[in-house]
């Protein structure tokens, strides 16, 4: 069975380096504009992002994701079931605040990815470890493939995940990602 793993917004594939991996076929997918792959042609969407893994995969698969990978591979079990057997998700609600992602997509376009490096990481890793001198591999690698980032690239990040909204209809969208300040 092949196992797909998932990164979170701006990562790619390295992200799971420091994971003990099982044997078999291991797919590290990395989305459009991120990792050294070109942007999509189009604005990407949950819909956009799922259906073109789910045109990679050649059958079932155990998907892993966190945060963007996450919602993708939630995306990817709605649309594509027959291309899921197993999901292991992290960071990821049913739906996110559109507002708060077209800001941070804002923020990246206009300050470049120098200028929402520090509050992206504030966002994904504790004071504690952002603090260690000299910094742990996992801090060095995320800074190293925020700012290799093209801001208009992560600005589809986040507009892509503006578009995920799986929750009930009529639900107060993006209510508990506000109150958290995430993803």
């Amino acid at each position: 069975m092949t196992l797909v793993l998932l990164a979170p917004i701006g990562l790619d594939g390295g992200v799971w380096d420091e994971l003990a991996l099982p044997t078999g076929e291991v797919v590290r997918h990395v989305l459009p504009g991120f990792g050294g792959r070109p942007r999509a042609p189009e604005r990407p969407t949950m819909a956009s992002l799922a259906d073109e893994l789910a045109g990679r995969l050649d059958g079932p698969a155990d998907v892993a994701g966190c945060s963007l990978g996450a919602m993708v591979a939630l995306h990817l079990a709605v649309r594509h079931p027959e291309c899921v057997r197993s999901l292991l998700l992290a960071c990821a609600g049913p739906c996110s605040d559109p507002r708060l992602m077209a800001e941070r997509a804002a923020d990246a376009v206009e300050r470049g990815m120098g200028g929402v490096l520090e509050v992206t990481l504030e966002r994904w890793l504790t004071p504690e470890l952002l603090a260690l001198a000299p910094p742990p591999r996992a801090v060095r690698y995320a800074r190293e493939q925020l700012l290799a980032l093209d801001p208009e690239a992560f600005a589809d990040g986040w507009r892509a995940i503006a578009t995920h909204d799986l929750g009930p209809p009529g639900g107060d969208r993006g209510a508990g990602h506000r109150a958290r300040g995430q993803p």
